[in-house]
């Protein structure tokens, strides 16, 4: 045993074993791949030449390694920088909530457990002195969505007190099924306020709409497209029409469905037709004409205004994978919001925005899109433009897709909420473990397309992938044939 040992000590410091030695060093480096280590022994026995040389090419090795891993390291960081949800932790891994009993909870008892253990841990985030959030859900008919709004900010007392709403817009759900589009469809709003009480009912207020199809602002290909809120505001600028007078900047979602049934190509398309802004009565009916003499106007971000964007649609595809079915209890990921309306809030209350400095808070969509329910069945996939049955605001129980690519919120900025966006990035990054910023690109730049190439992107891929663009456009009444790529500023500047 003791002469085999002594053997291999001897065999592996032999002039080839060292040269077989040096050769893998110099293959190490050009590879990439391990590098050996050498005993004590076998550099004892090489000659000084022959050291030198190895020791050379192991130090070249080694430090092409740790480039090579500083390349990885930076990408794998630029890469996390750009996520939405990082490394999400999902229920089994995520901590208990503290005193979580241990019996068997009914969906509803779930549901409300988790959300609480969500509410506790927001709790050290929150604005202090924050008035709070309310929400109204209410059902309109498609057709007079905006007047009904109006009249129930009349009826309620909040058109009375625009100093004490956030906002209003309509929920992006598609309620009901069937084909086409039709004015009596169910479309519910969200009313977002702060009202202690009962208020006294009073004059119906101004609802000013402006058509997304219609060229409002000036703009120059790869210029940055103007925000649906940017048009609002330099309105309300120019009115005199302060975020303590304005009752919400909302933009006008449609939501139609195409293809008869619940087979499989059916598909359910949203889109941004427009932005309405609600605000007292008297107020605006002169400056909108003033506005639309004076178009194309330059409409640029307006100055003192903070607008936020928020990524949605990611949070959604974790918790609610299925449009067409309510998000999931347990949720997978228990430390995520369950509805955009719960992040809205969580927003609101963490950065600490009063309603009085508040021109938008929404939950609504950007890009066209199809809301369709697509889930695997056996080998195949399924796509269907019915959701299943759920209560709506009305009472009754209507077949849902659930929609809303992002919040946004926007606001009279000063000191104070820039340090409660700082607490909001703290929330984010230890509680929800997000950047939800990314993966929106809400001024991007203008770009010059035509004919099918005038569908966004993200939509495209969509269509296309689901091969469903041929039938999609053959349809009439295609709601693409309205609407063009870039929102107001469509054609852009020569």
């Amino acid at each position: 045993m003791a002469f085999r040992r002594l053997k291999q000590m001897k065999d592996a410091m032999s002039p080839e074993a060292i040269r077989q030695g040096i050769q893998a060093g110099r293959d190490a480096l050009a590879a990439g791949g391990a590098i050996p280590e050498f005993t004590e022994e076998q550099l004892a026995a090489m000659a000084p030449e022959q050291r030198a040389a190895l020791e050379a090419n192991l130090a070249r090795a080694r430090q092409a390694q740790a480039d090579g891993q500083a390349v990885i390291d930076e990408a794998v960081e630029r890469r996390r920088g750009q996520q939405v949800l990082r490394d999400p932790l999902p229920a089994d891994h995520a901590p208990r909530p503290a005193g979580a009993p241990s019996r068997a909870l009914d969906r509803d008892e779930q549901a409300a457990e988790e959300r609480s253990a969500r509410d506790d841990a927001r709790e050290p985030y929150l604005a202090s002195g924050h008035p709070g959030v309310q929400m109204v859900r209410m059902a309109t008919r498609a057709g007079t969505q905006a007047q009904e709004v109006a009249a129930y900010l009349a009826s309620s007392g909040l058109a009375g007190r625009p100093d004490l709403v956030y906002g209003v817009y309509p929920v992006p759900d598609h309620l009901g099924g069937g084909t086409g589009f039709a004015k009596n469809r169910v479309v519910e709003w969200d009313i977002v306020h702060a009202a202690p009480a009962a208020l006294p009912p009073t004059e119906e207020p101004e609802v000013v709409t402006f058509d997304a199809a219609e060229r409002w602002v000036l703009r120059r290909v790869g210029e940055p497209q103007a925000l649906d809120e940017d048009l609002a505001l330099t309105y309300l600028r120019q009115a005199g029409v302060g975020p303590e007078r304005c009752l919400g900047v909302a933009r006008a979602v449609d939501i139609s469905s195409h293809g008869g049934g619940e087979d499989s190509g059916q598909c359910v398309v949203t889109q941004v037709t427009g932005v309405r802004v609600f605000q007292p009565a008297g107020t605006g009916t002169r400056a909108a004409e003033a506005l639309r003499e004076q178009r194309p106007i330059a409409a640029m971000p307006v100055d003192g205004i903070h607008v936020e964007v928020l990524n949605w649609h990611e949070i959604q595809k974790a918790v609610q994978p299925r449009t067409g079915v309510p998000f999931l209890v347990p949720s997978p990921f228990p430390y995520l919001p369950s509805t955009p309306q719960e992040l809205l809030r969580s927003y609101l209350e963490v950065v600490g925005v009063q309603p009085q400095d508040c021109f938008s808070a929404q939950v609504t969509e950007d890009r066209p899109r199809d809301l369709s329910d697509v889930h695997r069945r056996g080998i195949g996939t399924v796509s269907k433009n019915r959701g299943t049955k759920q209560p709506s605001a009305d009472g009754e129980l209507r077949a849902r897709l659930s929609g809303g690519a992002c919040l946004v919120v926007a606001y009279r900025d000063s000191a104070v909420y820039e340090e409660g966006r700082a607490r909001w990035s703290a929330y984010e990054t230890e509680v929800l473990s997000a950047r939800l910023a990314n993966g929106m690109t809400p001024r991007r730049p203008v770009e010059n397309v035509d004919h099918l190439d005038r569908l966004p992107g993200g939509a495209r891929q969509v269509l296309r992938t689901a091969e469903r663009v041929a039938a999609f456009f053959e349809a009439s009444g295609s709601p693409f044939e309205k609407i063009p790529p870039h929102r107001y500023c469509w054609p852009p500047q020569r």
